[in-house]
């Protein structure tokens, strides 16, 4: 690569400006580099610490590469590079605002090399790839976006490695492969930047972001025009939440806080209620999302695949493959009627008691995946669950806030499930 000309944008703030333009990913692999935060030690035993970046979490690239490779795959927002002057030229072509972006000299590179801030190697997530397609010829420093770019890194090596799960018959790993390479990054480019500017919007930018709830996220799926895992687990959340016989009636936070002009209490969020749900249905319901919303482009429903084996542990898959949601929803009404006639003080003394919050929640979910196998075949009706509880020593005064019986946290739903499933005894609860 001898250059690289992106018409751009300017941008004028109080910071000074900046430009905007549109990079694919495989231009923008090969340009840009990670000044990554690092110890460096000098003369007399002096210590300096140099980057800004922070490292590179590994999980959460994975999770990147797997989204992208999803069809509505996107991101709006843009990666900020600082880019030096001396490899940078604006240009005007008429009316359109060009930037020229040149390689620096073979020396530059190398001071930098030696300098830490660049590596020779697998700048983009050295613990588990290498992608010798990169040239980090160190043009474009990232400020912000460092795992959007190696989440993109990683899922084109993984197609030329052929480590791909094809879930679209006509999308052959050719087509996957050009459509990543050719993904359009919005990028904002800051030319001369010093290094205490960059690491002021690097602050900014990470500080001032609000991570979205992800209640509000699954109430999302209220717009979904295909039927997903997701959106299957929210309407049913809806309508327990909105049905007056519902033992979860006005009980969920469906946007993940209070819901205005309630005055009770809301123990139990939609988050909580949708994962825990989605757990019994989907081994990958991202995937499965994807891969409905493909179909439902050509007219046709392919699910993911569940084994046998899958389906001991996704106790509800049938459900959701034979779209009986009306009996899915049934099931949870009904178990929860059972843990309401059970523990009635417990279940409707919100504010004191435990049972009807999140970690009870979770914890008598999975206690339902275990029961379910025996059950499934019967009524399912309230009556048919009471049994299981019928006979449990504990008492809706455990429950109570002020017993502390049950620690905050996964502390607490491990120990109530624990008790459900039978692995400890009422005297092992209440030590």
């Amino acid at each position: 690569m001898n250059e690289i000309r992106i018409p751009v944008i300017k941008v004028s703030q109080r910071i000074g400006d900046y430009y905007i333009g549109s990079v694919k990913a495989k231009d923008l692999l090969d340009i840009t580099y990670i000044d990554r935060m690092r110890l460096k030690l000098g003369e007399n035993e002096s210590v300096s610490y140099l980057g800004i970046q922070r490292a590179l979490k590994i999980d959460r690239l994975k999770t990147i590469a797997r989204y992208v490779k999803n069809i509505d795959s996107t991101f709006p927002t843009s990666v900020l590079l600082s880019i030096t002057e001396d490899c940078a030229e604006l240009q005007t072509n008429g009316e359109e605002l060009v930037l020229k972006l040149s390689p620096l000299p073979e020396e530059i590179i190398k001071q930098r090399i030696d300098l830490g801030i660049l590596e020779p190697k697998n700048i983009y997530g050295k613990e588990t790839i290498e992608i010798q397609s990169l040239r980090y010829s160190g043009i474009a420093k990232v400020i912000d976006g460092q795992h959007r770019l190696a989440g993109m890194a990683y899922a084109i090596d993984e197609i030329k490695n052929n480590i791909q799960l094809l879930l679209f018959e006509y999308e052959t790993r050719e087509d996957l492969l050009k459509s990543l390479e050719n993904f359009e990054f919005n990028v904002s480019f800051f030319i001369g930047y010093d290094i205490h500017t960059q690491a002021k919007i690097f602050g900014v930018v990470n500080l001032q972001q609000t991570k979205v709830n992800k209640s509000i996220v699954y109430n999302l799926e209220e717009y979904a025009e295909t039927r997903t895992p997701q959106s299957v687990c929210h309407n049913i959340a809806k309508i327990l939440d909105e049905e007056p016989r519902s033992p979860f009636y006005k009980r969920i936070k469906m946007l993940g806080c209070k819901t205005s002009g309630r005055i009770n209490d809301e123990p139990l969020t939609q988050a909580t209620f949708v994962e825990s749900l989605l757990q019994m249905i989907s081994k990958d319901p991202e995937s499965e999302r994807d891969l409905l919303k493909r179909k439902s482009l050509s007219g046709k429903v392919k699910f993911l695949e569940h084994t046998e084996n899958d389906r001991k542990k996704f106790v509800f898959r049938d459900y959701f493959e034979n779209k009986f949601d009306g009996e899915l929803l049934d099931v949870i009404w009904n178990y929860f009627a059972a843990i309401k006639k059970k523990w009635t003080i417990a279940w409707n003394d919100v504010p004191n008691y435990l049972l009807s919050k999140n970690n009870c929640f979770r914890a008598l979910m999975r206690y339902l995946r275990d029961i379910y196998p025996e059950i499934k075949n019967s009524r399912l009706s309230v009556d048919d669950f009471y049994k299981y509880f019928e006979k449990l020593e504990i008492t809706d005064e455990d429950f109570n806030t002020s017993k502390g019986l049950f620690p905050h946290g996964d502390g607490g739903m491990s120990k109530f499930y624990k008790y459900l499933s039978g692995q400890i005894s009422y005297d092992d609860l209440k030590q």
